[in-house]
């Protein structure tokens, strides 16, 4: 076993001298950091603006994927769907169902950014569910539309997958879309 040190570093001045409350909040933030980075026993860590950006920013994907589970009408997640071609016939066999957050202010955000966050917060198992049902929508459409044989592929996180319930719920959501389960692939991210 080891014993690591992980030390942050908050630069005090006229502005925060004065607000105890920030000035502890930042030096937190820059230990949690440092202990992020140890190198073999010790680490340390300035805390700088873009730092604090950075933590913002990740507030602010927070409060856009809570509220995006509060509301699975809430437009700013949606799906795009990439097609997949068949080489030797030449026509689209499936769709691979992407997951895309636009938000009015923080602008388009990476599902290299949120997923990760999502999957930190726990918030992956209800927003998967939310692109499981969307995806299932798309792909309810394109057997209405005689595309009964092109198939719909949804990114499943791992955490969501290893849930006891996983199984059930997709059979469950399949079931009430009414689509043919053979036309679903699972991808795990």
């Amino acid at each position: 076993e080891k014993i690591s040190v992980g030390i942050g570093v908050v630069e005090i001045d006229e502005q925060n001298k004065k607000d105890v409350e920030l000035i502890l909040k930042n030096l937190l933030i820059s230990s949690e950091k440092a202990r992020r980075n140890i190198d073999k026993y010790f680490g340390f860590c300035f805390f700088d603006a873009e730092m604090e950006a950075q933590l913002l920013r990740e507030q602010n994907i927070i409060l856009e994927l809570t509220n995006i589970v509060e509301d699975e009408n809430c437009d700013s997640l949606y799906l795009q769907f990439q097609p997949i071609l068949d080489i030797k016939t030449n026509q689209i066999c499936e769709f691979e169902a992407l997951a895309r957050i636009k938000n009015d202010e923080l602008g388009q955000i990476s599902p290299l950014e949120f997923i990760p966050i999502a999957e930190k917060t726990k918030l992956i198992i209800p927003l998967g569910d939310i692109i499981i049902r969307k995806a299932l929508r798309f792909l309810k459409l394109l057997e209405e539309n005689g595309h009964d044989k092109i198939g719909v592929s949804i990114n499943i996180s791992g955490i969501q997958m290893l849930r006891n319930d996983f199984p059930k719920n997709l059979l469950d959501m399949i079931h009430d879309m009414q689509v043919n389960p053979s036309n679903i692939g699972l991808e795990i991210t």
